[in-house]
């Protein structure tokens, strides 16, 4: 999603680390801002809904993606 024109990436979640590092790091080598990061927990997702700059009520699109 970071080539479509008009896609910000804000945030992203992932209970696994190495899913994150590999993310930011292709944000970085296309010379993108990074998102927020959110990790560590079974419950990190919930923090991304309860951060006020992305709370769902507001409107804001969600793109969920969940691999195996």
């Amino acid at each position: 999603m970071t080539f479509l024109e008009g896609v910000e990436i804000k945030a992203i979640c992932d209970i696994v680390r190495f899913r994150i590092d590999e993310t930011t790091q292709l944000f970085k080598e296309r010379g993108l801002p990074g998102p927020r990061v959110y990790t560590g927990s079974g419950d990190a997702w919930k923090r991304v809904c309860e951060d006020p700059e992305y709370v769902i009520k507001c409107g804001k699109h969600v793109a969920v993606d969940q691999r195996d």
